[in-house]
């Protein structure tokens, strides 16, 4: 992985920038089906984000490797709706009967120290920009909180949280979400953003977000957020749904056996 921990010496709080509003949709047994793979297209992996509950997301993932793991992946993450991120995150496997075993943990404790927990190793560190979000969580989070953004016709700053090089969750710094205009874009009309990463300002990417229901339907970013069959990331919406816990529950339990058998 490319990044590596950047320091700083106040802590950039944004929360002001966000806001619980009425006016926000309940996204309450809503599935959104998206792709990740590379920007060209190539490792191309199903993904499916339900949402329980407004501040709840749970990410069911098949990748390629599934079948060598014996597992697909799902991550569950509850939300801090005082500093708009991620409170608490569990990454578990899953096997072909439907057991999930834990696979990493972590948590934000009072806004800005995270804490880590992957195959026993346990660290922490400190943030420097409130809220950042999790890259190699395919920035579920960042989509999960984008609604609650106020004026989503500006620029925004988050920071950005993402494994180093000997796969380490660090602070990396902060993105700059430059907003550009409103665009025709997979058919609905969108905010376009550039996307620049700190230390990676040569290598821009960007994102598209659904003006009438704030979906963000893309994200390309040209740096890599996973590592082994990820070089770059793309992240595209192809459909959405409804459905019950117990629904959700037998779909991920199905479409496992169906990978792994």
């Amino acid at each position: 992985m490319p990044f590596s921990s950047v320091g700083f010496d106040v802590v950039q709080n944004h929360t002001n920038l966000f806001s619980i509003r009425s006016t926000i949709p309940d996204r309450t047994g809503m599935v959104f089906n998206y792709v990740k793979s590379n920007m060209d297209g190539s490792n191309a992996t199903q993904e499916w984000v339900y949402y329980p509950n407004p501040i709840r997301s749970e990410s069911f993932k098949i990748y390629g490797f599934a079948r060598h793991q014996r597992a697909t992946d799902l991550v569950c993450a509850d939300y801090d709706m005082g500093n708009f991120q991620v409170q608490h995150i569990l990454a578990y496997l899953i096997d072909i009967k439907g057991n999930r075993k834990l696979n990493a943990e972590g948590v934000i404790e009072g806004s800005s120290l995270f804490k880590q927990r992957f195959h026993g190793d346990y660290y922490s560190f400190s943030i420097g920009t409130i809220p950042s979000f999790n890259y190699n969580f395919d920035w579920v989070d960042l989509i999960t909180m984008y609604p609650y953004l106020i004026n989503k016709n500006k620029d925004f700053t988050t920071g950005i949280l993402v494994p180093n090089s000997m796969m380490k969750f660090v602070y990396a710094g902060t993105v700059r979400f430059s907003f550009i205009g409103t665009i025709p874009y997979d058919g609905k009309p969108c905010r376009k953003y550039t996307v620049t990463i700190e230390g990676f300002e040569k290598k821009p990417g960007y994102l598209y977000a659904d003006i009438d229901t704030d979906e963000v339907r893309e994200i390309s970013v040209p740096i890599q957020n996973n590592p082994s069959l990820y070089t770059s990331f793309k992240y595209k919406l192809i459909g959405k749904s409804t459905m019950s816990s117990s629904a959700w529950d037998s779909f991920i339990r199905d479409k496992t056996v169906a990978t792994l058998k």
